[in-house]
């Protein structure tokens, strides 16, 4: 989802004298990457919850030991609450299986030798690899794409052959992907594993995420939580994250 720029303007006109930190938010939102997501949602919603009641951004609570300074403290006559806004995003798992340029390639390179009115189909194997934020499911494709592509496949790729299989690509062992060529078809595919949504509940971004940072607001003894901004999450396009008729999840707030 993204706002307009008069209307974020206008939040950030109703929030300004509120944060100390407008200056770096200012600044990411003027960057070309997530940062500027993030910084969006966090202004667009302070200055939402600004019109219902008191808001403090990234009170300093280091005065009871935690060194902690939670993005919202939102006050009005019936509650209050504390929150961190999260902007959730799983481009990271994009960046690192890149499919769409690995079949560009092969496309191209047929294509320059000749070949036309055909489509590349690539089945792509995956291995399940364990680090601190638990299991997570990653495509066996180099890390190089470009690289690997001109030492290791392209010259393998012939007009007379249909069908290859590539092993022993970057640091995965084994048979890593197959390709088949198409003639007289023009639409190509690619089948994998599903690299961004988890089985276990407890192995997706969002979960990690949340984990990671509740010890920033642990510590407060009233309604405490999250407020959960779509940064493109896949999960939240998934058939079974449905909340009454809204199929496409953008923001959510999870107290605690």
């Amino acid at each position: 989802m993204i706002f307009s720029r008069l209307y974020i303007q206008e939040c950030i006109d109703l929030i300004r004298d509120k944060n100390s930190n407008i200056k770096q938010l200012l600044q990411m939102l003027n960057s070309n990457d997530k940062q500027a997501l993030d910084a969006m949602w966090e202004i667009v919603i302070s200055a939402e919850l600004s019109k219902l009641g008191n808001i403090e951004l990234e009170k300093d609570y280091s005065g009871n030991g935690t060194g902690f300074k939670p993005d919202i403290l939102f006050t009005n006559h019936k509650f209050d609450f504390l929150a961190d806004i999260k902007c959730i995003s799983d481009h990271n798992k994009h960046d690192n299986n890149r499919i769409g340029e690995l079949q560009l390639l092969i496309y191209k390179y047929f294509s320059n030798l000749g070949l036309t009115n055909f489509s590349c189909h690539l089945d792509i194997e995956d291995i399940c690899t364990e680090n601190r934020n638990g299991k997570s499911i990653d495509l066996k494709l180099p890390k190089d794409i470009l690289g690997c592509f001109h030492e290791k496949i392209k010259n393998k790729l012939k007009l007379d052959q249909l069908y290859y299989d590539f092993k022993d690509l970057g640091d995965y062992k084994g048979l890593c992907f197959s390709l088949r060529v198409s003639l007289n078809d023009k639409f190509s595919t690619a089948h994998h594993s599903s690299y961004t949504v988890s089985e276990d509940d407890r192995n997706t971004t969002l979960y990690n995420t949340l984990n990671k940072h509740y010890k920033q607001i642990s510590f407060y003894d009233g309604f405490k939580g999250f407020i959960v901004c779509d940064g493109d999450y896949q999960l939240f396009r998934q058939k079974n994250m449905v909340v009454g008729n809204i199929q496409h999840l953008s923001l959510f707030v999870l107290l605690i």
